[in-house]
């Protein structure tokens, strides 16, 4: 019979491995690389001869750490069905089993451990977040049945290892998902640093375009500025030297605009920046000119009310609108 100072030391050694159990799994990289171990020292606490830790997969259980067998037969209990063995039966219904007088075997489920020559077989599930992960399972050759403690010990095992499977498979869950992320982000930059490559490649192409077209319009412009300075221009003063009173003015007029037509002020009246249209442009022409609304309305065929309107559009969209600004003065400042 166990002395309580014997039973006292017991719990103390008990109480000492459950501590360097757990720290140890939740430090420990790779779980069952220290499991063989640590279950062979639980074996000599609750005095069993051999440990089997299974994880499921799926419908079955592989075997992922154990001692008291050899390599070779180990091998012959993984993976395991649920169906026909003891940790199956745990593993399926989410509840400790305790097999106690197993030897010799009298049930299919028990006849595995019972070749083992195994007596007293208590196999707990590794239960965690409503979800069974696998079994820890302590059997002894020895004995026909488990002490009490014995049984509270393997149930503690079992809640820390249940634990740090969890944790290490949430930490597997986690480096997958890094690398997808990380696989997804390098996928999604060569595809921008494509676009991007194909976005230049078009800017450059368009900046190219622009450059003929502006060139194409200087050209244009260069040759409607030359045939109407060597063409127009000769004529109207052959025309006005023939000419005198009112159709001379005429004449003049006709060179006036025909000037500010051919002139940067009239790119710059046209420009996006000030929008004004063909007629407002030829009005401000005759503005410039010195000439006043009762003199441009008859020239253009206008009524004084509409040149005045003209003006009135010319002053907005040239921003002098409610300026006491005089606007043949701003005309001529554009110069």
């Amino acid at each position: 019979m166990t002395s309580p100072k014997e039973n006292r030391t017991g719990i103390d050694d008990r109480g000492v491995f459950l501590t360097r159990f757990a720290r140890e799994l939740l430090n420990v990289e790779h779980l069952t690389s220290r499991l063989d171990a640590l279950g062979a020292e639980a074996c000599d606490l609750v005095r069993c001869q051999v440990f089997f830790n299974y994880i499921q997969s799926g419908e079955r259980l592989e075997l992922a750490a154990y001692t008291g067998v050899d390599d070779a037969l180990a091998r012959g209990m993984s993976p395991l069905d649920l169906e026909n063995t003891v940790c199956g039966l745990v593993a399926e219904r989410g509840r400790p089993v305790v097999v106690e007088n197993i030897f010799p075997s009298k049930h299919a489920r028990t006849e595995m451990i019972g070749s083992l020559g195994v007596r007293a077989y208590a196999s707990h599930p590794l239960f965690a977040s409503g979800e069974v992960l696998g079994t820890l399972a302590f059997g002894t050759t020895v004995r026909p049945r488990f002490e009490p403690e014995d049984l509270i010990l393997m149930a503690a095992l079992a809640d820390l290892l249940a634990m740090a499977v969890a944790r290490s498979r949430a930490e597997d869950a986690l480096a997958r998902l890094d690398q997808e992320l990380e696989r997804q982000v390098h996928e999604r930059t060569r595809v921008l640093t494509r676009q991007n490559e194909l976005l230049q490649d078009r800017n450059t192409a368009l900046q190219e375009m622009l450059s003929q077209v502006e060139r194409a319009r200087e050209e244009v412009e260069s040759n409607l500025l030359h045939n109407a300075r060597t063409l127009l221009e000769p004529a109207l003063r052959r025309l006005g030297s023939g000419v005198a009173g009112a159709r001379l003015r005429e004449v003049e007029l006709l060179r006036e605009n025909l000037g500010a037509l051919t002139s940067p002020l009239s790119n710059r009246l046209s420009s996006a920046a000030h929008g004004l249209s063909p007629r407002e442009i030829e009005i401000c022409g005759m503005i410039r000119a010195g000439m006043s609304t009762k003199e441009i309305a008859p020239q253009l065929g206008l009524a004084p009310s509409t040149v005045d309107t003209h003006r009135r559009r010319i002053r907005k969209k040239l921003g002098l609108g409610g300026r006491g600004v005089n606007l043949a003065a701003y005309l001529l400042s554009l110069e």
